[in-house]
């Protein structure tokens, strides 16, 4: 599987603010969610949420 799934293909349930990131897109009566084909969530040693991070962001080309 690519990294990216086509356009109108996204991760159901799977919101995303970052609008910087590759993966982002916003859609009419959807919101933002994430078109990544999946997301990494990183630091097994967190204990917070602000303690995780996504692995997955790329930024957007020419950021």
């Amino acid at each position: 599987m690519s990294d990216s799934k086509r356009y109108g293909e996204w991760l159901h349930g799977v919101g995303c603010d970052v609008t910087n990131c590759r993966y982002n897109g916003c859609h009419q009566g959807a919101g933002c969610t994430c078109h990544a084909a999946h997301i990494d969530v990183r630091n097994e040693s967190a204990m917070r949420k602000g303690e995780t991070f996504c692995a997955t962001f790329e930024p957007k080309a020419g950021i």
